[in-house]
């Protein structure tokens, strides 16, 4: 990056010059844009890594769901087999 530097000569009359200020206003103003600009940057590069965790997390939720579903359906399965499909035998 380039560095904006503007030379202030003093004054002797007037201690403080209306152009010193002027170049002061401009050079903080620079100076904050400048900072804005970087901020924003990197509020997009953590925008970013958060919204691909989310993605990775939402699939391992969906991976889970599904080997809910299907060790769900293993046990309703066995439940007649366990619970001697409702008969007992009497003796």
């Amino acid at each position: 990056m380039e560095l904006l530097t503007f030379q202030v000569h003093k004054n002797t009359t007037h201690p403080v010059s209306p152009i010193a200020v002027y170049h002061s206003k401009v050079l903080n103003a620079v100076h904050e844009a400048r900072q804005a600009a970087e901020n924003s940057y990197d509020v997009a590069r953590i925008d970013e890594k958060v919204n691909s965790k989310m993605h990775l997390e939402l699939l391992y939720l969906r991976l889970y769901k599904s080997k809910c579903i299907t060790a769900t359906a293993k046990i309703a399965s066995l439940l007649p087999l366990l619970m001697g499909n409702g008969r007992r035998e009497h003796r």
